[in-house]
């Protein structure tokens, strides 16, 4: 069910109607729980939370990042993906991140990329990039809550972890 739409295109030689069908109910899903986190609470550890990042984010086979900007009471007020790459890496302007967050009056956010290889440890890469997103976010007043790293079976909090 989370697979891109180009791996069931190769399939659907002859069930084309049951694969817009799937499409249809798995968008409707999506949609629900984007809907759930309309001015709640942002739990990184929450399941719904996690499933929610899985349908954004592990449906590509390049890397993504999802920013999740929340209120001063760590209420969701909107999430976008702002960085794209590769198998192994994502770009990030770092500049946008932190403009988008002041103009829709983020105090927090949570940031979340995909592994597409499966493993959800953090690169080097990874951690050097969260800890100056953390100091940036420190000066600006705009709190870095937590960098999850997500794949189809399992999430990894690098803040739980201690990464930064």
């Amino acid at each position: 069910m989370s697979a891109p739409r180009s791996q069931w295109r190769q399939i659907e030689d002859g069930y084309g109607q049951v694969c817009d069908l799937i499409f249809a109910a798995r968008d409707l899903v999506d949609a629900a729980r984007h809907e759930k986190l309309q001015s709640t609470i942002i739990n990184p550890r929450d399941p719904e939370f996690l499933a929610y990042l899985r349908s954004r984010l592990c449906r590509s086979s390049g890397e993504n990042l999802l920013v999740i900007f929340c209120d001063n009471e760590g209420k969701y007020l909107i999430d976008e993906k702002m960085g794209w790459g590769s198998a192994h890496n994502v770009r990030l302007d770092v500049t946008h991140l932190f403009r988008r967050a002041l103009a829709v009056d983020a105090s927090s956010l949570v940031l979340a990329h995909n592994h597409p290889s499966g493993s959800c440890q953090p690169s080097d890469d990874d951690i050097m990039a969260t800890r100056k997103l953390a100091e940036a976010g420190y000066v600006l007043g705009v709190e870095v809550v937590d960098h999850l790293i997500v794949t189809r079976e399992k999430a990894y909090s690098m803040r739980a972890g201690g990464k930064f």
